[in-house]
C-alpha cells in the first residue's frame, strides 16, 4: 500500500475510531422526546464499554499492520491516534486500549505486561501506582525485545506518558470506573474474608442476601485517600462510621468511632496505627439518624424496656430471619431510624 495513503488512513481513522467507538450512551444525544426514548435506552451499554475499549485497540494496530506491515512504529502511531480521539470526545486515555493493542503488536511482550501488571495491582493499592506501573512496563518490555529500533522505544514510551497525563486529567465518571475497575470494595461485593476481615466480608454477605445493611466501602491499609473519596458521594450533614473488621478471629474487640465528613480519612488512619500489628481493613458507614439502637442475643433475644413495642417486635424478626439463614450468629447490633431497623454489626 502506497506509504502516504496509509499514513493518510491512520491519521484519519484512528482518531475517528477512538471517539465514535463507545457505547451509545456515551457517543449519542439523548433523545428530545422522553416519549420516544432511542432504541438502544433499555439496553445496559456499560458491560460493553471495557470490550469496546479493547477492540478500539485491535483494530487500531490491525490497520498499521495492514498499512505498514514491515514497519511496527506505525502500530503506536496508530494507538496514539485512537487515545486522541478517545480523550477528546470522553476525556479518557484507555489503559486498556493500548494493552489490547500491544498485545496484537507484540504477543509475548503483552503477555509478560499483563502478568507482571495484574502482580503490581495484587500488590499495590494507590489507583495512581497501579496506572503508572501498567503503562511503565510496555516501553519496558519494548526495550527488552527491540532495543535496537530506537524509534519504536520512543514511541511506546511516550505513548505510556501521553495516557498516564490523560489518565490523570479524565472525568470524574470515566475516574470513577477506573476506580472501580481496580480498588472499590464495598459492601455489595463478593468479599474476601482473609482481606477484609470477618465483619465486613458477614456484613456483605447479608446485604447480598437481602438484608437491611447500611452502604458501605472497605478500605486496606496503603489506600489512597483519592480511592475513598471517588467512591462516596460525601455530604456534610450526617455522620460516618469507620469501624474496625480484623482478619484474625483471636484478634483486639471491634473499634468503631463516629466522625463528621472532614474526618474521616484521619479516623482510617488511627485506626490502622492502633492495630498496626493485626491483619484488619477498615469500614466506612454513612449512618442516618437513628431514633433507637441497642445490641441483642441472637440465640436468646431480649429487649429493653425503653425500647417502643412496634420496634421491639421488628428488630425481633429480623433476629428471627438472623438465626434462619445464619444460626451461627451470637449478637446483632442495630439501629432504627423510624422506618428501617438496619444491621449495624453482627458477631
Amino acid at each position: 500500500m502506497n506509504q502516504l495513503l496509509g499514513a493518510g488512513l491512520i491519521f484519519v481513522i484512528c482518531p475517528l475510531l477512538g471517539a465514535l467507538l463507545l457505547p451509545p450512551e456515551r457517543s449519542r444525544r439523548k433523545s428530545v422526546n422522553p416519549s420516544r426514548p432511542m432504541p438502544w435506552s433499555s439496553i445496559d451499554w456499560s458491560q460493553w464499554s471495557w470490550g469496546l475499549e479493547i477492540l478500539q485497540g485491535l483494530l487500531a494496530v490491525g490497520l498499521a499492520k495492514l498499512c505498514f506491515p514491515y514497519d511496527t512504529a506505525w502500530e503506536m502511531i496508530a494507538l496514539m491516534g485512537v487515545a486522541a480521539g478517545r480523550f477528546w470526545r470522553h476525556r479518557s486515555g484507555g489503559i486498556l486500549m493500548m494493552l489490547s493493542g500491544y498485545l496484537l503488536h507484540n504477543p509475548i511482550s503483552g503477555m509478560l505486561v499483563l502478568v507482571f501488571g495484574l502482580i503490581g495491582s495484587i500488590i499495590l493499592r494507590e489507583n495512581r501506582q497501579i496506572t503508572f506501573v501498567w503503562l511503565m512496563l510496555m516501553p519496558l518490555m519494548t526495550v527488552l525485545r527491540d532495543s535496537r529500533s530506537g524509534v519504536l522505544v520512543l514511541l511506546t514510551a511516550g505513548l505510556a506518558g501521553i495516557l498516564y497525563g490523560m489518565e490523570q486529567r479524565q472525568s470524574p465518571e470515566t475516574a470513577k470506573a477506573t476506580s472501580q475497575l481496580f480498588r472499590a470494595d464495598s459492601l455489595n461485593d463478593d468479599l474476601n474474608p482473609a482481606a477484609a476481615g470477618e465483619l465486613a466480608t458477614t456484613l456483605s454477605l447479608l446485604k447480598r442476601q437481602g438484608f437491611p445493611v447500611p452502604m458501605g466501602w472497605v478500605i486496606y491499609p496503603g489506600d489512597d485517600p483519592e480511592s475513598l473519596s471517588k467512591m462516596i458521594k460525601p455530604r456534610d450533614d450526617r455522620f460516618w462510621l469507620v469501624r474496625s473488621s480484623f482478619v484474625d478471629d483471636s484478634a483486639s474487640d471491634v473499634a468503631s468511632e463516629l466522625v463528621g465528613l472532614q474526618s474521616i480519612w484521619a479516623a482510617i488512619v488511627a485506626l490502622f496505627e492502633s492495630h498496626s500489628g493485626e491483619r484488619v481493613a477498615a469500614i466506612v458507614q454513612p449512618q442516618p439518624d437513628y431514633l433507637y439502637a441497642g445490641w441483642v442475643y441472637c440465640q436468646a433475644p431480649t429487649m429493653k424496656a425503653d425500647v417502643p413495642t412496634p420496634v421491639a417486635e421488628k428488630v425481633l424478626a429480623l433476629v428471627d430471619r438472623l438465626n434462619e439463614e445464619l444460626n451461627t450468629l451470637e449478637t446483632l447490633e442495630w439501629g432504627y431510624d423510624g422506618k428501617q431497623v438496619w444491621i449495624l454489626q453482627v458477631k
